[in-house]
């Protein structure tokens, strides 16, 4: 969906950095005429998983939780910030 909404997320970016000149060539023509067929985002969500970029965002990401997590930890224990872990937690682990 951020795709198609002309988003551009670390999965993407991490994609053409990894990714051959060739499929680069055709992503960024893909994005460029904004060509989202069924077709064409398959393609595309493939190479993502090929070239292991929608684990490494969520690697990344679960580290940035990590780290805010940490942050907080001066704060008092309380509901609200076990609230605030919990959504943070589910942000990153939750199915895509």
């Amino acid at each position: 969906k951020d795709l198609q909404e002309g988003k551009i997320t670390l999965p993407l970016l991490s994609l053409l950095q990894r990714c051959s000149q060739d499929e680069f060539t055709k992503i960024e023509k893909i994005i460029r005429l904004h060509d989202f067929t069924p077709e064409n985002l398959d393609y595309i969500l493939k190479l993502m998983y090929h070239y292991d970029v929608i684990e490494y965002s969520f690697d990344k990401a679960r580290g940035y939780v990590e780290t805010a997590k940490k942050s907080l930890m001066l704060f008092k224990d309380s509901t609200p910030l076990q609230a605030l872990f919990a959504v943070a937690d589910y942000v990153v682990d939750r199915e895509l």
